[in-house]
């Protein structure tokens, strides 16, 4: 059986050592994926966290894009 491989498309930082990373996955879709990124000897260092999601193809990327935006705008309205 065939083992999944990932390539890292896109990546942000959640937080000053995590990281949001969409990857394309070798079997078909993407997952979004969490990365710790730690300091080790001067040199940075990353670990991505167990449990990724899955997106079966880009129109389910781009829901998720759209769901992001519409979080973003109730929070921004909330706070005017």
């Amino acid at each position: 059986m065939e083992k999944n491989n990932y390539k890292e498309i896109a990546s942000g930082a959640i937080n000053e050592n995590k990281m949001l990373v969409i990857s394309e996955c070798s079997k078909g879709g993407f997952a979004l994926a969490q990365k710790i990124v730690v300091n080790d000897s001067g040199k940075k260092r990353g670990m991505f966290l167990k449990g990724i999601i899955m997106l079966d193809d880009i129109n389910s990327l781009k829901n998720a894009k759209i769901a992001f935006e519409e979080a973003i705008e109730v929070l921004e309205n909330k706070q005017s």
